[in-house]
C-alpha cells in the first residue's frame, strides 16, 4: 500500500517553478505595460486594437501585489522545502482565500476596471476564477481538517 499523505505533500517541480514565473509575469505585465493589456478585431490590423484596462485598474494593483507577493514566496518555501508541510497548507490556504477575495472584489467592481463593452465578459471571467479558487479551497480545507497526525503509544511493562 503507497503512503498517499507522502505522496500528498510531495511537489511538482515543475508546476511551481512554471506557477512563479506566471506570477511574475502577469506582475510585469500589469504593472509596467497596462495598456498592452486588450484585443484586436483584426488579426491582420494593428490598428483595432482596443485595450481592455480602464485607469481605475491601477488602484487594484497593490492589493494584488498583496496576493502575488506570498504566493510566490510560498512557491518558494516549497521548493527550498521540496514538500508541503501542513503549516504551509494553511499559509496556502489563507493566500487562495485572499485570492478569490481579490477576484470577487473586482467582480462586482468590472465596470470601473475595464472598458465598458468589455465589463460583462471580464466579470464572467473573474467570477469563474474566484470559484476555482474557492472550490480548491474547499478540497484543501476537507483535506485539512481530516490530517491525523500519528501518534505513539509507549507501553510500560
Amino acid at each position: 500500500m503507497k503512503n498517499t499523505r507522502k505522496q500528498d505533500e510531495t511537489i511538482k517541480v515543475g508546476w511551481t517553478v512554471a506557477s512563479m514565473c506566471a506570477i511574475v509575469a502577469v506582475a510585469v505585465l500589469f504593472t509596467f505595460f497596462p495598456g498592452k493589456v486588450g484585443t484586436y478585431r483584426s488579426a491582420t490590423d494593428p490598428a483595432t486594437f482596443t485595450p481592455l484596462l480602464s485607469p481605475g485598474f491601477a488602484l487594484y494593483l497593490p492589493w494584488l501585489y498583496l496576493w502575488w507577493g506570498p504566493a510566490f514566496m510560498l512557491h518558494l518555501a516549497h521548493l527550498i522545502l521540496g514538500h508541503r508541510t501542513v503549516v504551509t497548507r494553511w499559509i496556502d490556504l489563507v493566500v487562495d482565500l485572499y485570492g478569490a477575495h481579490m477576484l470577487g472584489w473586482m467582480a462586482l467592481s468590472a465596470s470601473s476596471i475595464v472598458q465598458p463593452s468589455a465589463a460583462a465578459e471580464i466579470q464572467g471571467l473573474l467570477a469563474l476564477g474566484c470559484a476555482g479558487i474557492l472550490l480548491g479551497v474547499a478540497k484543501q480545507l476537507r483535506r485539512l481538517l481530516a490530517w491525523k497526525p500519528i501518534i505513539i503509544q509507549w507501553e510500560q511493562g
